[in-house]
Order: C-alpha cells, then sequence, then structure tokens
C-alpha cells in the first residue's frame, strides 16, 4: 500500500519508502534580469528539479524504465516551502553576486586561481543544511559559463563536509530539464563516486581487487577509464569483455548517461539514512499549515551550567528511518532549556503500529520521558505520557518501542494532524520529569507527529487476476480486477502496465498484448481519514509462455462438507489455461456423472469421490487434459455450539456505561436464533448475534441460548459460556474554587489567593491551576500578587485511581480577574452642612454606622454625629482611605437653594447669584476642594449678587450661602477659564 499523501515526508509503497527531500535554489545572478542568461526563470528551474526526480525514479521517457536497465531510487527531491525562519517561500532565492570580488568576471573559483571564493559566494544565501539540501546556481566556474569549450558544468560535496560548503554549485546554462549535471552532481550528494574512480585522469584501469573496497566501492559496475564525452563501444580493457551498461551510468562522462544501478540505490540509501538523515524528518519541503499546533507551556529550569538534554532523537521500524535529528544538549545549545522545532520536523506514525524510538544522552546519567498531545488541546494530560526511559549510565541510548495508539486505547485521539511531541531529558539527580518542569539540569525539545488512521482504514486496495491464469499463453486476454481495502469507498483508478499509465480508470483491466514479465498494477484514489489519498496495490508480474499446461480445480460453492444424509452439493470447477470452450466431464468414484458444465449438482452417498476431468481448446495448452483434485463426501451428525465475548465496553467497569456483547456459533445454519439472558433469566427483544446494555449491576451473569436451524445438528439448542461482570459504582464529582484572600474586582499588584474544594474524585487527583491555559502550580491553593486585569484563572482535577466517575477531568468555570491600578486617596472638608471630597467622581462614603450606601458623589450631608471617611474606587479597587472628621452639630437649618439661579455654571469667572424679586441678606463664602477658605462676601438688603472668581485657578469650587436665621446651603461650581 502507499500513502501518498502529498505532505507525508515517507511514502510508503509495497517496493519500499520514498523519501522527501527538501532542496533550496539560490540563483547568484549578476544583475541581469529574471529570464535572461544568468537568471533562469523560477519554471526553468522547477522543471529542472521534477526532470531530477524523473532520472532518479527512472520514469525520464528516454530512459530505460526501473527492470529494464533502469533503476528507481526512492528519493523525491522537492523545492523547499517554507523558510527556516517559518514564512512561506516558493524555495528559489535570488541574489545579486556583484558585490562578491571577482564574482561578476569570473564566477565560483574552483580548480583555477579564476573567481569569487566560494565560501564568500555561498555566505550571500544558505540555508541550514540539516534541513534542505542546498543548489548554488551561479554565472561561471572557473571563469567559464558553459556556452563554449570546456568548461566545469558543476561539483557537489559528499555527505559530512562543513556547512559552510556543503550542497552542489552548478552553471545556470546547466540549470534545465534533460541536463545531467545536476543528477550526476546529487548523486556525489549522496556518496556516489565516478564510476570510474582511481582511473587516474583516464590513462589506467582502476583497482579491481574487491568492489567492496576499491573504485567506486560498488559491486554491479564494470571498472572502466572514464569515457570522453563520448559512448564507447568494442571491449572494455579493463574487463576484456564489451562495454557493458556501465557507460550509460550518470555517474561517468560519458554523452549516453541514462541510468543508476541497484547497488547505487543501496549506497544512496545508506548516506540518506546515516549522514544527511536529519533531512529524512525535514519540514522544508511541506507548506505551513493554516493552523499550527496549539502553543504548550514552556519549561524553565532551576540549575544552568549543565549540558544534560537530548543528543540524537530516532524513530525507525524493521526497515524504514521516519526521523533522525540532533542537538547539542543544554549548554551545548546556547544555554536553552527548550527549543521548538514544530516548525522544521515532524514524523509520520500509523496508528496501532510499533516503532523503535531511541533517544541518545549526554554525558551524565540521565532520564528520558516522552509526551505527545494525542487530544492537540495544548495542553500535556497525564494519559499522554507516551514513553519513559530511566537512566542507568552516561551518555546512554534510550532504546524504547512505541505502540501508536488508536481511538480504542486513547478515545481523544486527534488523527492526520499534527500534534506537539516533547522530548524531555534530565539527570536522574534532578526532581521527577514533568512536561512542563522545570527541569533540574536538561532540556526539552518539541517536534510534530502525524497519527494516521487513528480511527478508519488507512486505505489499501489490492489486485487480482479474475479472467485467465498465470502463466499463460502469449495473446490470450487476461482480466485484472481491483479491489479495495476494509472501510474505503467510492474509489477510483488507474491501471499501469511497467509503470506506464493505461488510461483505463475502471476496477477490471483486460489486455491479450501483454508480454513476458510484464507488471501490472493499480492506483486507487479515495478519501481517506486524512483527506485525498491514493495507494498502490503490490506488482503483479504475468508470466507468458509457449505451452502451458491445463489445469482444473473444484470446490464446494454450495451445501456443506461434512454435511448431513440427503443435502444436495454443488460443485464448481475452475480452470487454468481452459481456452474459450472447455470440455467438462465431472465423474463420481471415476464414473462419469453431470454434464458438460463448469458446475455439478448431486445428492451423493458417504465416502463418494467427486472429481472432474477438463479438456482445454487451447492452442498452447500442452497438455490438453487435467484432473482436478478429489472431494470426498462424509455424512455424518455435529453438534451446535455458541460462545459469548466481550466487543463493548470493559470488564470490570462503571455503571451507566455501554458494555456489549456478541455471539459466536458453530454449526447453528442459516438465520440462527438467539434469547440472551441476565442471570438466567431472558432479555425481552434481545434476540440477535448481539446485546449491549447500561444497566448491568454488579456480579451479573450474561448468557445466550442458540437455536441452531442447522439440520444436521444433535442439539437444537445451546447455551453459551457466562460472563461475569463487575459494576463498580460511578461517581460525580464535584469541584468549586473561592476566592479566599483579596476580592475580585480588585487591585493590582494585591495579593488574591484562590482555594479549591474536590469531592468525589478519588483519594488523590491530579490538581492544577492554570492563567490563561498555562499551568503554573499545583494543589488545592493558588495565590499571587501577580494577576492582570483579563487574566483568567481555571482549576482542573484529574482522576488516577481508575475508580469510575462521570468524568476523569473536571475543569472549573473560568475565572477573569477585573483588576485596577490603586488610585490616590482623596481629601475631605465638611463645608457647611455637607462633607466634600477633593475627588470628584467615584467616592465610597462611611460614616460611624459603616459604608454609606446609595451615594457615590463628591458631597454627602451626613445624619448622624461620629466620625467619617471616604475612599476612592476604580472599578471596585479602592483607595487609601481619606482624613477622618469628626461631625457633632448636626442641627443647622437647610438653606432652600430653590430660591436662587446661579448662572453660568460652569463659569469663566463672572457667576450670577439671582433671587428674582425677593431681597435677602446673606454671608457668600468660596472654599475650595480641601476646604480651604478663598473669597468671603456679603449681599445686604439685595435681589442680585456678581462674584468675581476669575482670579482663581480652574477647577471645582463651593459656595457656602448662610442667611441671617442661620440657614446654611453649599452649591458646586465648575470654574473653565
Amino acid at each position: 500500500m502507499t500513502q501518498n499523501n502529498p505532505n507525508g515526508l515517507v511514502i510508503q509503497t509495497p517496493n519500499g519508502p520514498i523519501y522527501e527531500v527538501p532542496v533550496v535554489i539560490h540563483v547568484i545572478h549578476t544583475g541581469g534580469p529574471i529570464g535572461s542568461i544568468y537568471n533562469p526563470t523560477d519554471a526553468v528551474l522547477t522543471n529542472m528539479i521534477a526532470y531530477l526526480n524523473q532520472a532518479y525514479a527512472a520514469t525520464w521517457a528516454s530512459y530505460p524504465l526501473a527492470g529494464a536497465g533502469g533503476t528507481n531510487i526512492p528519493l523525491r527531491f522537492t523545492l523547499a516551502k517554507r523558510t527556516p525562519q517559518c514564512t512561506p517561500t516558493n524555495g528559489i532565492v535570488r541574489v545579486n553576486g556583484s558585490s562578491v570580488t571577482d564574482y561578476v568576471s569570473g564566477g565560483v573559483e574552483s580548480s583555477t586561481t579564476i573567481g569569487a571564493d566560494e565560501v564568500d559566494v555561498k555566505d550571500l544565501s544558505r540555508w541550514p543544511n540539516d534541513q534542505y539540501y542546498n543548489i548554488w546556481v551561479v554565472n561561471r566556474i572557473d571563469g567559464n559559463d558553459g556556452t563554449s569549450g570546456a568548461f566545469t558544468a558543476g561539483y557537489a560535496y559528499f555527505p559530512g563536509a562543513p556547512a559552510s560548503v556543503d550542497g552542489t554549485i552548478m552553471l545556470a546554462t546547466q540549470a534545465q530539464a534533460g541536463e545531467i549535471t545536476l543528477t550526476h552532481e546529487i548523486g556525489h550528494a549522496f556518496a556516489l563516486y565516478h564510476t570510474f574512480e582511481d582511473d587516474l585522469g583516464g590513462g589506467t584501469c582502476p583497482p579491481n581487487t574487491s568492489c567492496s573496497t576499491t573504485g567506486d566501492l560498488v559491486c554491479d559496475t564494470d571498472p572502466h577509464m572514464r569515457s570522453m564525452f563520448n559512448c564507447p563501444t568494442g571491449t572494455n580493457p579493463c574487463t576484456g569483455a564489451p562495454y557493458g551498461t556501465t557507460v550509460h551510468n550518470f555517474m561517468d562522462y560519458s554523452s549516453c548517461q541514462d541510468r543508476f544501478t541497484s547497488g547505487q540505490r543501496t549506497r544512496v540509501l545508506n548516506a540518506l539514512l546515516t549522514s544527511r538523515a536529519s533531512l529524512i524528518s525535514s519540514l522544508g519541503g511541506t507548506a505551513l499549515p493554516a493552523t499550527p499546533a496549539p502553543v504548550a507551556c514552556v519549561p524553565t529550569i532551576t540549575n544552568g551550567g549543565t549540558n544534560a538534554g537530548p543528543r540524537t532523537i530516532r524513530i525507525s521500524d524493521a526497515t524504514t528511518t521516519y526521523m533522525e535529528v540532533s542537538s547539542s544538549g543544554y549548554s551545548g545549545d546556547g544555554n536553552l532549556v527548550y527549543i521548538d522545532n514544530t516548525c522544521r520536523d515532524m514524523v509520520e506514525l500509523t496508528a496501532g503500529n510499533i516503532y523503535n524510538f531511541s533517544v541518545q544522552v549526554g554525558f551524565q546519567t540521565e532520564n528520558v520521558k516522552v509526551y505527545i498531545d494525542y487530544n492537540n488541546d495544548g495542553t500535556f494530560q497525564a494519559n499522554e505520557e507516551a514513553l519513559s526511559s530511566p537512566g542507568t549510565s552516561a551518555s546512554q541510548n534510550h532504546t524504547m518501542q512505541f505502540t501508536v495508539p488508536t481511538t480504542a486505547t486513547i478515545p481523544g485521539l486527534v488523527s492526520c494532524v499534527p500534534l506537539r511531541m516533547r522530548v524531555i531529558s534530565d539527570r536522574t539527580t534532578a526532581p521527577p520529569i514533568t512536561a512542563c518542569g522545570p527541569l533540574g539540569f536538561g532540556q526539552a525539545e518539541d517536534y510534530l507527529v502525524t497519527i494516521r488512521g487513528g480511527g478508519p482504514s488507512t486505505g489499501a486496495v489490492s489486485v487480482a487476476l479474475t479472467s485467465g491464469s498465470n502463466p499463460s499463453c502469449f495473446n490470450t486476454p487476461l482480466t485484472f480486477t481491483a479491489t479495495p481495502g476494509s472501510g474505503i469507498t467510492g474509489a477510483t483508478y488507474l491501471w499501469y502496465v511497467n509503470n506506464i499509465s493505461t488510461g483505463v480508470t475502471g476496477t477490471t483491466f483486460t489486455s491479450s498484448t501483454l508480454n513476458n514479465n510484464d507488471v501490472v498494477n493499480a492506483k486507487m484514489y479515495f478519501t481517506g481519514p486524512c483527506g485525498t489519498d491514493s495507494s498502490l496495490s503490490v506488482n503483479y508480474t504475468v508470466l507468458r509462455q509457449a505451452t502451458v499446461p491445463a489445469a482444473v480445480t473444484i470446490a464446494i460453492t454450495n451445501g456443506t462438507n461434512p454435511g448431513c444424509i440427503g443435502q444436495t452439493l454443488t460443485f464448481t470447477a475452475t480452470p487454468q489455461n481452459g481456452g474459450t470452450a472447455p470440455v467438462y466431464q465431472w465423474k463420481v468414484n471415476g464414473v462419469n456423472a453431470g454434464t458438460n458444465s463448469d458446475t455439478f449438482s448431486s445428492v451423493l452417498n458417504n465416502n463418494d469421490v467427486v472429481t472432474v476431468e477438463l479438456t482445454s481448446n487451447s492452442t498452447c495448452a500442452s497438455p490438453a487434459v487435467a484432473t482436478s483434485n478429489s472431494i470426498t463426501i462424509v455424512h455424518g451428525t455435529i453438534v451446535a455450539d455458541v460462545t459469548i465475548a466481550q466487543n463493548d465496553g470493559t470488564n470490570p467497569s462503571c455503571s451507566g456505561k455501554v458494555v456489549g456483547f456478541e455471539a459466536t456459533p458453530v454449526n447453528g445454519g442459516t438465520n440462527p436464533q438467539y434469547q440472551w439472558m441476565i442471570n438466567g433469566v431472558p432479555v425481552a427483544g434481545a434476540t440477535s448475534n448481539s446485546f449491549s446494555s447500561t444497566t448491568l449491576s454488579n456480579n451479573d451473569v450474561i448468557t445466550v441460548e442458540l437455536i441452531a436451524t442447522d439440520p444436521c445438528v444433535s442439539n437444537t439448542r445451546d447455551t453459551s459460556n457466562g460472563i461475569t461482570m463487575t459494576i463498580n459504582p460511578t461517581f460525580s464529582p464535584v469541584v468549586s474554587v473561592a476566592i479566599t484572600a483579596g476580592s475580585n474586582p480588585g487591585c493590582l499588584d494585591s495579593l488574591i489567593e484562590f482555594s479549591a474544594t474536590v469531592t468525589d474524585h478519588g483519594a488523590n487527583p491530579n490538581l492544577a491551576w492554570f492563567v490563561n491555559g498555562i499551568q503554573v502550580t499545583t494543589g488545592l491553593i493558588y495565590s499571587s500578587n501577580s494577576l492582570m486585569n483579563g487574566d483568567v484563572v481555571t482549576f482542573s482535577s484529574i482522576a488516577n485511581d481508575g475508580a469510575c466517575y462521570t468524568s476523569d477531568t473536571v475543569v472549573t468555570a473560568p475565572v477573569t480577574m477585573q483588576l485596577f491600578a490603586t488610585p490616590a486617596p482623596t481629601v475631605i472638608s465638611f463645608i457647611g452642612t455637607s462633607l466634600v471630597s477633593s475627588v470628584a467622581n467615584n467616592i465610597v462614603w462611611f460614616g460611624p454606622s459603616g459604608m454609606i450606601t446609595g451615594t457615590s458623589g463628591q458631597s454627602y450631608q451626613p445624619t448622624q454625629p461620629g466620625m467619617y471617611y471616604a475612599v476612592v474606587s476604580n472599578g471596585g479597587c479602592f483607595s487609601a482611605p481619606s482624613n477622618m472628621l469628626m461631625i457633632s452639630i448636626l442641627d443647622i437649618a437647610t438653606y432652600d437653594l430653590g430660591q436662587v439661579q446661579i448662572f453660568p455654571n460652569p463659569t469663566s469667572g463672572m457667576l450670577t447669584l439671582d433671587w428674582g424679586s425677593k431681597f435677602v441678606t446673606a454671608t457668600l463664602d468660596v472654599y475650595g476642594m480641601t476646604g480651604q477658605g478663598i473669597i468671603h462676601e456679603k449681599v445686604s438688603n439685595e435681589s442680585r449678587k456678581v462674584m468675581d472668581l476669575s482670579r482663581l485657578a480652574n477647577g471645582t469650587y463651593f459656595i457656602l450661602i448662610r442667611d441671617n436665621e442661620g440657614k446654611a446651603g453649599t452649591v458646586k461650581v465648575t470654574l473653565t477659564k
């Protein structure tokens, strides 16, 4: 089966895995426009990569196919789709190299003194070589641009080269589809030598004492001297035999290069899986997702200065490496306790499969744990600890087996979505490792893992020969049928012969022109659990022969054997190379019976022997007559039997949970009947082969009675084994949170304490507090003086004792903090009959009886003697108390302010008091916000008074009017100049 997801980093096929290798092309031009000679277009470079892939897959139109001289090397090169900084890209970077000395005139210096230093050129643009394979397209090498004369088309470095130079340099004139340069240089990049290695410049035959230790180190390439850009024929002087296919090898210098060999394939894959293994899990060639993996907690460290932490992380199975990444530990990585690699590396695993998971640690004895956020919620839950390995020695390579969960083992598992995987290594002397730390000395690294097929089938297709035989005669028609795997619907197909599309898209493919050793397979397209997907069948190799013996087999297709006396049995013959009109002669005990048909029906006796003789009319059948296998008839009685097994839920189970059972009959006959029972009492309506319930009690015994319909059974009724259920009570946990110190709303920087209460959730559940979704502490109490306005506080309790609960995880309703800055205190004064605050708004007044409700204004008229003070409220955050005033005189009569008009208010300076037609005598006193007297004036038998406040500063003032009867009243005036 192939998982041909376009985002797959390792594609599994029946012929082995295909590995994706991200590449980035750095075009070092000289200022010319795109499309000019040294600045090829994106289309030209994209076609070059497409050609590279076809050359390695042995599918380029003029090259021999795999199996017909060519060799498929399973690397799929793809232009980068994301940068090292995690931004989108098309994988082509263009840089003007004119600033590098000697580059414009000479390009890159290789084997002469002409041109710029290659490191200076590569410094213009270079991406990490453990995530991408770098290709530099340059104007010239050693001064020649490849348009005339002899020139170097390109060169590459073998695996293990320093990152400053690793990659391929090639001429812009050679960067196009059909040019061998990149195919040849990528071979070097993956450890292939020239096929003529050690020929001393073409003057002598390479050594050939041992193909595995001399020459190109490949045993299926002949030793030879380099081809001088021609295609040599005749006798190879190094072997004394005719030149073979080695001169056609991409790693020669011939003019007829078109193939690799199987030995070279092995060497390339070995280089990938060892020195270039970090490319296997690189996400460089994968587009950025619309939604990244949720952010998780960031661990901290308590003891720096050591170099604990992971060094090499490897995930593999018996045949394939899926991830191999390296780092340098805490101090080696620049004192980093946490590295987020979720933008650079991902591994894709299949649910239910078992993988080898190894973590090489540093020079200390270190424990290792691996966590996977299976439900993709950004929090590592208790059941998301995937692996744990204790440290036993320094520099230990922790090797573990990882069984990838399914939805059955992890009910909340999210499939087909990149999930955060955290690998942590810490010294054994540190506290126990937790997903969020703090760590003692070590390091945590995050990667992505995608789990395919966590629920439905991942898809498979099989191909069978349904008409014709194999081997078969030349020119006889053969029909193949594709069958999808379980759970696949709506599939479409495309049929291939020798990896070439036939254009046939149905479920069957018929051909009479197939040749000997032709390979037939089908590609199925379907919608799988991870979206649009495809699957490739196993290859079916056609065998054609000049003569093929006829053959025939028979089987019972209706009735049973052994069976009852008197039943009718039907036999069906399956011919091989029977021709278009085979002749059948059925026989019972060697005596002819039945008719010329591929089926035979009869009521037979005990020990009768049935065969058929086939005579083929195929022109290539030799011999043409064949006798089938024999079937001996056995009569006798049989025993009906039924067993049951639990197929849903668990045992022990929790009250109220669904538990299901299924019956398996033996010799039940057609449409047998069932009656399920609990403690021997029939359950009404439970008469199918399965039964489920949510109301079972502890120690209930489940059985089923089978009523068989097979006429051969000696017992028509049979009672199954019993299953005794253990049903535990289910508790309903209650979790609540209260603020036990401080307040909400409240003040910033104030200490706020939360206390949680947990009931009916086990003796010691996992308790955790979260602020904005990030865990901050454990236990029943959380206090902080650093909460901010808008912070959301939640508390969770996770049961861990295996008991039954309505929910194993309970999270409280979020508490949204309303915290505000502490306001400055106010100053109060007693002016006339009122208490007045120096702060205008949000005043809370306090008197002898405590807080005074119903008033929040700037002034308050006291109603009883005693001490008074005020505080300023900012959204529930209160200032320090104001000064306190003792009020002892409350019998001052109130002046009726309704008899006077005071205008304008606010005023810019001149304020008029108008009593209309009434003449009054009174004193007018102006007070500031803090109670100080500022202006004192009188009116004597007057009805109008104009006061000049213009000399005062802008602000709020109070005018106290006191008449000659001692009545007093206060008016607030705002001065705005």
